[in-house]
């Protein structure tokens, strides 16, 4: 009996899938992959769980690890805190003159970068995912945080600001300083922000001398106290899918990189129509898999105050054009080309004009994921993307009933992809059956039933 209880773990061990986690206690059998990972459900039925961003990073053994974001010690010396996850993110421990303070990327493309013009020494505090540098100028704190497939740069704007703020790549490898981009990772423009003014876009000043580049952004003549220069830098690679939203109020704005989707009419101040788009990467879930239920997830982390008419149809829609996420705006869906009606408004040819899912959400912010489906729609839409039936554009949301609120804030406001809380991000949950062996043992409960 003992031989045939050996022989049956055993043989368990060896059907255990490359990268997966078992425990017939605790969980289920778990491959991972970049932006999700898949559950062995039994049988041929699987469920896969896909992310907007990046959520596992791959090791050097080839096993692939959930994203953490936590900072913590690194060891190196002269830049003492960090993480290696997606990607290598080194930072000094306190700002010190003008030498290089921060290591961002890996192997064939990084830059390490000078924070000019600081107090020093500027201890730093690391909180979670953050490290924050306070009164690293006078007027202004410094703030990094890691974001699994970005690192944003804030810089909180107090009495007495400085009037511009300058960086120094020092050294480098593979970065364009036309384009400021090193591999997949982009520096951004910086932008003036602050909770309910229009945002002010900004441009980088880039001067070149003896092999580095400064890149300076001068703010606008004022008082900026309360603002927040953000992102003053952000580096993001190619994602796994895509998220913006739309406002009619910044027709021509990108909001790519913003951390919420939002949805209805958030101006408070004259009407406006604020719509979103979402698109996930499903090619993780083989063309041959029949997909058996879609849920798209969204966390609702904010809701306009005014109650009129609530509760209001949150509409999914499919997307027909091949938008991009760093260009789309309220009225071009890519760089020269505009959407039939502004704000993917012409059903046929912007969107579709059937429905996929619809969810009716009012005035209180839910705090917590929002489900949409699973109907007949979703999962025949998920069914396309998986075989190729359709293009995969992702879908639309809308909620025209919340739209032009006049001076009043209606509708929902969700995480994006490009929020710092990774566990908020948006999510499509996809139970599908293979129709062959996937790696996966379909056994696995009988042998440890044994």
């Amino acid at each position: 009996m003992i031989r045939r209880l050996t022989y049956i773990l055993l043989a368990a061990l060896f059907l255990l899938p490359m990268g997966g986690v078992s425990d017939a206690t605790t969980g289920p059998i778990i491959q991972r992959f970049e932006n999700g990972h898949t559950e062995y459900l039994g049988g041929r039925l699987r469920r896969t769980v896909l992310s907007v961003s990046p959520v596992n990073y791959q090791r050097q053994n080839g096993a692939w690890t959930p994203i953490t974001n936590q900072i913590g010690d690194t060891g190196v010396p002269g830049m003492g805190k960090g993480i290696d996850e997606f990607i290598q993110f080194r930072i000094a421990e306190i700002l010190a003159g003008q030498s290089p303070v921060l290591h961002i990327g890996r192997g064939a493309t990084h830059i390490k970068v000078a924070v000019l013009g600081t107090n020093t020494p500027t201890p730093g505090v690391v909180n979670g995912q953050s490290i924050r540098f306070n009164g690293a100028w006078n007027g202004a704190d410094l703030e990094y945080v890691v974001a699994g497939h970005f690192i944003k740069e804030n810089i909180y704007l107090k009495t007495g600001h400085p009037a511009s703020f300058a960086f120094r790549i020092d050294s480098h490898q593979g970065f364009d300083p036309q384009t400021l981009t090193f591999g997949k990772f982009t520096i951004q423009p910086p932008i003036l922000q602050k909770a309910g003014e229009v945002p002010v876009r900004l441009s980088w000043v880039v001067t070149q001398q003896g092999g580095k580049t400064t890149l300076t952004v001068n703010l606008p003549v004022g008082n900026w106290t309360g603002w927040i220069l953000d992102p003053t830098t952000i580096f993001q690679p190619d994602s796994a899918g895509l998220d913006t939203y739309l406002p009619s109020n910044e027709a021509d704005t990108n909001k790519g990189a913003v951390p919420t989707l939002q949805v209805g009419d958030h101006r408070g101040a004259g009407s406006a129509i604020y719509r979103a788009l979402i698109e996930f990467d499903v090619s993780s879930i083989s063309a041959s898999d029949t997909v058996t239920s879609a849920i798209l997830s969204l966390y609702e982390e904010g809701a306009g105050a005014d109650g009129t008419g609530e509760p209001w149809a949150h509409e999914l829609r499919l997307v027909l054009v091949d938008w991009v996420e760093a260009q789309a705006t309220y009225n071009i869906y890519s760089t020269g080309n505009n959407w039939t009606t502004a704000g993917a408004g012409s059903d046929g040819n912007d969107r579709s004009a059937t429905i996929s899912a619809t969810v009716d959400l009012d005035s209180t912010a839910a705090n917590a994921f929002i489900d949409w489906g699973s109907t007949a729609q979703l999962v025949s839409d998920v069914q396309n993307f998986v075989d190729g039936g359709l293009s995969n554009f992702g879908w639309l949301l809308k909620a025209s009933a919340a739209e032009n609120a006049g001076a009043a804030e209606r509708g929902s406001i969700f995480s994006s992809s490009d929020t710092a809380t990774a566990s908020q991000r948006p999510k499509l949950v996809v139970i599908h059956a293979v129709a062959a062996a996937d790696g996966f043992p379909h056994s696995y409960g009988t042998i440890i039933g044994n």
